[in-house]
């Protein structure tokens, strides 16, 4: 099955707040992930997926810059923030709209939330509601061979 997302160097911005990026915050590799508004030179806010399985929707995320963090959590959890970590997850893409995709933990229960559009704002996870603010884009910076 051809993958949702192929393997790439992407942007993903926020549904919602179309000015906000997933970002690793000062590039700091166990540091938070956060909303960040874009900015024509931010070098941490452009990540690499790589599809995992021969599904076409398991992903893992790593940031670009910084080789061995992955886009991560702590714990599974209700309101649990991402953060960069040496231990890769394996992220869920979900199809929701042309263009807009979910991602969803492991274990299928949240997806990713950007709960505010502002500087540091930290992306969580969060039950699906079908908001806005829980859609991604993934705008190619760098298409894998």
């Amino acid at each position: 099955m051809a993958p949702l997302i192929p393997d790439g160097v992407y942007k993903i911005r926020n549904g919602e707040f179309h000015l906000y990026l997933a970002d690793l915050i000062n590039g700091n590799p166990l540091g938070a992930i956060s909303g960040y508004k874009e900015v024509e030179d931010g070098l941490y806010n452009r990540w690499k997926l790589q599809n995992r399985g021969g599904g076409g929707n398991q992903i893992t995320i790593q940031n670009d810059a910084v080789h061995g963090s992955f886009a991560n959590v702590r714990k599974e959890d209700s309101g649990a923030p991402l953060v960069g970590s040496k231990d890769h997850a394996v992220w869920t893409v979900v199809k929701v709209d042309e263009g807009m995709f979910y991602l969803q933990s492991e274990d299928g229960q949240y997806v990713w939330e950007l709960p505010k559009g502002a500087d540091y704002e930290p992306i969580v996870l969060r039950p699906h509601t079908a908001k806005e603010n829980q859609k991604w884009t993934f705008e190619i910076v760098l298409p894998m061979a």
